[in-house]
């Protein structure tokens, strides 16, 4: 009979460390004076990116 194996001990994962951008880092990405936070630059550039869709959308349709 086989004798039990012996239980395999894994690694510990070593840790990737965790960049975040600071919630009150400011940007002015649009050349706006006043202080644009990264999470609403972001909002606005999905706005934009997705009002281009559509204004391609409506102009390939017609």
């Amino acid at each position: 009979m086989n004798a039990p194996r012996r239980p395999v001990k894994k690694p510990a994962p070593k840790m990737q460390p965790v960049r975040k951008a600071a919630p009150e880092a400011v940007v002015a990405p649009f050349g706006l004076g006043d202080k644009v936070t990264i999470s609403e630059a972001g909002k606005k550039l999905a706005a934009d990116a997705a009002e281009q869709k559509r204004r391609l959308r409506l102009e390939n349709a017609a």
